[in-house]
């Protein structure tokens, strides 16, 4: 495996740095940034490696191959013999300090791999800045137990401070440092004892405080009784007690389901100890049984309202949520009119009364509320999204006049904050001004859509609407980098280098978290390309994909064909193509949905469990293939066959609308189902898309198409139609 690394490693040099007509060495030919220059001058083997550090290059390879075996003293002994390679001075010591914190337990040799890692830490080396962040006090804590094994006790307890003062925190491992020190010094164990029970629980320190000798803990007890204060412990006792009595109350009601009890409970609890010191339990206790209650329809909101009327509006917000989810939009309203009777400036409370007016198709209402915040409201986090909404209803009630001086406002103020939901405002602005006859004003904000952001969902639709051939407009707009003028800082440039040489080394994943701490939107495009083209040889779908749009972005445009298709890759596409077929899926389809959900990385995983290229959640892949195993949906071919098979059932069930397959894709069945229930008759398919209320499936959608629609463009020169 080493050797295949390192021989990819080489392949890339010489593709990046070859010296033919052609090569990644004539990548950026006007380039004058001195980096560039001195590459190309020369094959890197020539001119940064001489022979003695290309072998070196080759010893720092084989140490770490050995290193990731757990082979640790074999790694220290090669790494021990490798003199400088140019930029990996860093994670030379790295790795060697690493090898030695795994075998060692020489004080000596430990302190002096600890002070490589200090030195390392200095430099700022941004690759390995978490790792040595989190080894250093690991590393420091081993030596204070080395040197109290040795009885340096002085020296020890002075890296166990160094240790503590990083957030080193580990009961059993501090109780053996601890159990050391008791044999010299009682005084000082007393202490660090105390401090344990600090930040443990002492169930779990008694039981190791009871491993020590007799006669130690004798000696410890006797100190303890005069260190120990119980001062007020009575008085502080018992107000705790009283209080986690009436909750232990209003949990017995909740077992027998009594809830009058609760009720009643809860209001007393509430008015006694309004920030009362276990107010927590108290709300997961009874909020799950309030909220599962008027779920089932055994209680309504109103049987709850006195209570209710004292309820925290954090939970009082989350419950509107779930009742937004699971019950009728009367019972959420009924919730909401308690919010804003006793927190009448809650801006999240007057955006969800907004959202629900507008979801029971009181429109003025709706638009009441949103105005309320557009003008009361400015700081909001609800701000932006309220005053679309204002626009976007003054343009469902016909008054154009309104929406487009809206959204025109809307687009005015979201030039540096609003990123991508700028595009649907240009979008509905240019609708407007159709409606008022204002056809040459209505193709120019969609022209302006279309230069200002290229290939978004709303600049597709808008070259559709207005005959431009998508295909055409990518090669017409392909836009030769320019690199006369390249700049770039110190730190960045010694990252760029040194993500070239731990390619070389067959490092990928190094190189990737040497590149990741450089921002590139502050890059010019002669740098992200080849940044991009390091992603690229490093083998990280997701990275490559991601420097790619950033150069796009740059561009407003892409540098060539090969940047596009970098940007949309056909990687897996045998196995696309065998089961689109099989399932009836065009197999692009197949590829926007796995560019949106794992951008190709076939072992992402998601914050809710969603495994593999196309993200699939392991109840649902049971669902296709019960036998199915978990671990095997990180397989490419089981993942994609899944999948596609999936998104048959979804299409059959939603009748081949391809936006409700995407929406129940992301959001599941029972959103999709409240969603066509509110908008699904009221509005046309671009239109249902925007009023999707999660922010995630919105944009989700959108992406996919958009992926779609270029897809086809790219590969097949062909135009896809939103109708």
């Amino acid at each position: 495996m080493f050797l295949r690394s390192l021989a990819l490693g080489l392949l890339f040099c010489t593709a990046l740095y070859g010296a033919k007509s052609g090569s990644k060495s004539d990548l950026l030919p006007g380039l004058q940034a001195p980096m560039i220059k001195e590459l190309k001058s020369e094959p890197i083997k020539q001119r940064l490696l001489s022979e003695k550090k290309y072998k070196s290059l080759l010893q720092f390879s084989l140490g770490v191959a050995y290193y990731k075996e757990e082979k640790y003293a074999e790694a220290y002994k090669v790494l021990s013999k490798v003199s400088n390679v140019p930029y990996l001075g860093d994670y030379i010591k790295y790795y060697r300090s690493a090898s030695v914190f795994e075998f060692s337990n020489s004080p000596e040799l430990l302190k002096k791999s600890l002070e490589d890692l200090y030195s390392v830490s200095n430099n700022g080396a941004s690759g390995l800045s978490d790792d040595v962040k989190n080894l250093i006090p690991e590393f420091e804590f081993k030596i204070a137990l080395a040197l109290a094994k040795s009885k340096n006790f002085d020296s020890s307890l002075d890296y166990y401070a160094r240790a503590r003062a990083k957030g080193y925190s580990d009961l059993r491992s501090e109780f053996d440092l601890i159990k050391n020190y008791s044999i010299n010094n009682k005084e000082m164990t007393l202490g660090l004892m105390l401090d344990l029970n600090r930040r443990f629980t002492p169930v779990e320190t008694k039981k190791l405080f009871d491993t020590l000798p007799d006669k130690i803990r004798t000696d410890l007890y006797a100190l303890a009784s005069y260190k120990i204060t119980t001062k007020d412990v009575g008085d502080q006792s018992k107000y705790r007690k009283t209080e986690g009595d009436l909750i232990a109350s209003v949990k017995d009601a909740v077992v027998i389901r009594d809830s009058a009890k609760v009720k009643e409970l809860s209001i007393e609890y509430l008015k006694d100890y309004p920030l009362g010191t276990y107010n927590k339990r108290f709300y997961d206790v009874s909020y799950s049984y309030i909220e599962n209650s008027i779920i089932s329809k055994e209680k309504d909101v109103s049987y709850y309202k006195s209570m209710l009327a004292y309820y925290d509006k954090n939970y009082l917000d989350k419950l509107v949520i779930k009742l937004f989810q699971k019950s009728g939009l009367d019972e959420v309203e009924k919730v909401l009119d308690v919010v804003l009777d006793k927190y009448p400036q809650h801006d999240k409370g007057v955006y969800l009364m907004a959202t629900l007016k507008e979801d029971s198709g009181k429109d003025s209402s709706a638009i009441k509320y949103y105005k309320k915040i557009v003008d009361g409201f400015p700081q909001s986090t609800y701000y932006q999204r309220s005053l679309f909404k204002y626009a976007w209803l003054e343009m469902a009630d016909s008054n154009y006049s309104d929406c487009i001086e809206l959204f025109t406002r809307y687009i005015d103020e979201g030039q540096d904050n609003y990123d991508w939901s700028v595009t649907a405002a240009l979008y509905f602005k240019a609708q407007c001004l159709e409606k008022k006859s204002r056809m040459d004003d209505a193709k120019a904000t969609r022209q302006e859509l279309v230069e200002r952001f290229p290939y978004s969902f709303y600049a597709l639709i808008s070259m559709e609407k207005d005959g431009i051939s998508l295909s055409e407009h990518i090669n017409k707009n392909i836009k030769p980098l320019d690199t006369s003028a390249e700049a770039v800082s110190p730190q960045e440039l010694k990252s760029i280098r040194t993500a070239i040489m731990l390619v070389m080394a067959g490092l990928v994943d190094g190189a990737v978290k040497e590149l990741s701490n450089i921002n590139l939107d502050k890059l010019s495009p002669g740098y992200i390309d080849l940044i991009t083209s390091i992603y690229k040889y490093s083998s990280s779908p997701e990275m490559t994909i991601m420097a790619a749009g950033k150069l796009m972005n740059s561009l407003k445009g892409y540098a060539s064909q090969e940047h596009a298709e970098t940007h949309f890759p056909k990687l897996y596409f045998d196995n696309v193509k065998k089961f689109s077929d099989d399932s009836g899926i065009p197999p692009f389809i197949m590829l926007a949905i796995m560019k949106r959900e794992s951008a190709f990385n076939k072992n992402a995983v998601s914050s809710s469990g969603a495994l593999g290229l196309m993200q699939l959640m392991p109840d649902t892949a049971l669902s296709i293939e019960p036998k199915i195993k978990t671990k095997s949906l990180t397989d490419p071919a089981k993942n994609i066959k899944l999948a596609a098979s999936y998104l048959k059932t979804l299409l059959t069930k939603y009748d081949n609308n391809f936006i409700y397959v995407l929406a129940s894709y992301n959001a599941g069945d029972d959103a999709l189902t409240r969603w066509i229930n509110w908008y699904g008759k009221k509005y046309d398919n671009i239109e249902f898309i925007e009023n999707i209320p999660y922010v995630e499936t919105r944009n989700y959608v959108k992406a996919v198409i958009s992926n779609y629609y270029m897809y086809n463009a790219l590969y097949l020169k062909k135009d896809v139609s939103f109708k």
